[in-house]
């Protein structure tokens, strides 16, 4: 499964993280400033 995840702060990151433990494919996104 290949999710992508918008907004990579502490709730983002760690929804991330357990996704990709579990064996999906996870993208981020994050803004720059």
């Amino acid at each position: 499964m290949k999710i992508l995840v918008i907004g990579t702060g502490a709730i983002g990151g760690l929804y991330a993280a357990k996704l990709s433990q579990v064996g999906a494919e996870v993208s981020v996104v994050c803004r720059s400033d």
